[in-house]
């Protein structure tokens, strides 16, 4: 089902970033990962919310120093 093919978890807000015309988050996944994301909601730090991820959006990008 579609709902299966969402991967979906929760985070805290670390820090925000007003861009102009949408905020830029950090939050610090429940598996202690920092997700970055655009989103045009205002949230506050240390708010709890949902990240829902479809498949389609997940990137795998190899980083070299």
């Amino acid at each position: 089902s579609a709902a299966s093919d969402v991967y979906k978890r929760q985070g805290e807000v670390k820090f925000i970033l007003y861009k102009g015309d949408h905020y830029h988050l950090t939050v610090l996944s429940d598996w202690d990962e920092n997700v970055f994301v655009d989103t045009n909601d205002v949230w506050d730090d240390g708010d709890r919310v949902g990240i829902t991820i479809p498949p389609d959006a997940i990137r795998v990008v190899k980083i070299t120093d």
